[in-house]
């Protein structure tokens, strides 16, 4: 009997420290990285899926906070300041972005610009990386609730706003 195990894949999330190390990295001569970043901040500092980023008005942004309905609740949640130092530049028009694909790219080189470097074990084999290797789309929404988490944000709070019924996922 022959199976082949897929191992799953590594997931890490940017500790408030890199978040910041992120924000301050002068990308005076990489423009193009500059939407990235401030997209990618934008899901970390909110928690928000990128479609739910984009589905928001210019108007709603300039609220304290977001009114949000999962799972049949109405939730609110604040809207960080440096969300709103973010938003201004772009007239709280969120700036358009290229296919996932090209953002993961970019965002593992803003990563590396920003030091992002902590060696990250991979799998079975204790293959090592830097963190920034391992940076996706996804890791903005995991920074948010991991960052929460440790901040000591109820539980209960964090699985409202995620909409997970239970903390197994």
């Amino acid at each position: 009997d022959f199976r082949i195990l897929k191992e799953s894949k590594k997931r890490v999330y940017l500790t408030t420290t890199e978040l910041q190390q992120l924000h301050d990295t002068d990308l005076s001569a990489y423009r193009n990285l500059e939407k990235i970043r401030d997209v990618f901040l934008i899901g970390a500092l909110t928690g928000l899926y990128f479609k739910e980023i984009y589905a928001i008005s210019p108007d709603e942004w300039k609220k304290e906070s977001l009114k949000l309905q999962n799972k049949n609740q109405n939730l609110l949640l604040p809207i960080h300041w440096t969300v709103k130092e973010i938003l201004a530049k772009y007239e709280y028009e969120v700036p358009s972005l290229p296919t996932s694909q090209t953002f993961n790219r970019h965002l593992k080189q803003l990563g590396q610009l920003a030091k992002i470097d902590e060696l990250c074990t991979v799998d079975s084999t204790s293959t090592s990386v830097p963190k920034y290797q391992l940076l996706t789309t996804q890791t903005a929404r995991i920074s948010f609730f991991a960052n929460a988490f440790l901040q000591q944000v109820p539980v209960f709070d964090l699985l409202q706003l995620s909409g997970h019924l239970s903390e197994k996922a």
